[in-house]
């Protein structure tokens, strides 16, 4: 189904550090990483083309860029791609917008970067 074992929760626990027994554990470790990605990406594709036609207005338009543009950041903060995350910043026309590119539960890019301890992002996020 696509579940994704390299993800951590809020404490930066992946399952396997979870796995309360040796069968978990022994499954965790078989997982197939290629074809997660693979199912990961052709979810991404479907869900991307799903949310183009669903686009009605200018609006909805800049609405979905922006969705977009903070899923990136949220990304770029969670792994670590200081770079990545830079340039994508230097982009936002107005730096005092960039804490309203948030995620579903609210958070913005500098939570994302504490919560997976990225602290190469936190001093750039807290510096700039």
């Amino acid at each position: 189904r696509g579940a994704d074992p390299r993800l951590k929760d809020r404490q930066g626990e992946a399952p396997f550090d979870m796995a309360s027994n040796d069968e978990s554990r022994a499954a965790l470790s078989a997982w197939a990483v290629a074809a997660t990605d693979a199912l990961r990406e052709e979810r991404k594709k479907a869900q991307d083309a799903e949310d183009e036609k669903n686009v009605r207005s200018d609006e909805e338009r800049v609405q979905l860029e922006k969705r977009r543009k903070t899923q990136k950041l949220i990304e770029y903060a969670e792994t670590g791609e200081k770079e990545l995350l830079e340039t994508e910043l230097a982009e936002i026309e107005d730096p005092r917008q960039i804490a309203t590119y948030r995620d579903d539960r609210g958070n913005n890019v500098l939570h994302a970067a504490v919560q997976h301890d990225r602290l190469e992002v936190v001093v750039a996020l807290i510096d700039d």
